[in-house]
């Protein structure tokens, strides 16, 4: 299976995952973004599991990597959603939470955190 995820592998196998319990992932990508540590750092290993129904719903405080033409950005949800054009979503800014919105119609996919490993 090719890798359509930029930087990930398929998860065949991934390691003991720290955090929230992981069903199934389908990618695993070493991070490379700072934008929420320190829950998630540079380095870390993400296992990750495609959402299919975030256009309709998506679970706010979810930790994901979200997917447009230009980029691939490790995001968390927003708890609070004020329409249904766009999705906020918070990144660490110099260590202050900052909320910034993606138009839907720019985002191709949606993939969920669902563990992350970190090396010692």
């Amino acid at each position: 299976m090719p890798s359509v995820l930029p930087g990930c592998t398929p998860a065949k196998a991934v390691p003991t995952l720290v955090g929230e319990q992981h069903s199934s992932p389908s990618w695993k990508c070493i991070n490379k973004q700072s934008a929420l540590a320190p829950l998630i750092q540079p380095g870390d290993l993400i296992a990750l599991k495609r959402l299919t129904s975030w256009r309709a719903y998506i679970p706010g405080d979810a930790v994901c990597v979200v997917i447009t033409p230009e980029h691939k950005l490790l995001r968390k949800v927003s708890v609070t959603q004020s329409d249904d054009q766009s999705i906020a979503f918070i990144q660490m800014v110099d260590g202050n939470p900052v909320e910034s919105k993606i138009p839907k119609n720019l985002i191709l996919n949606i993939y969920k955190v669902v563990g992350v490993y970190r090396q010692q």
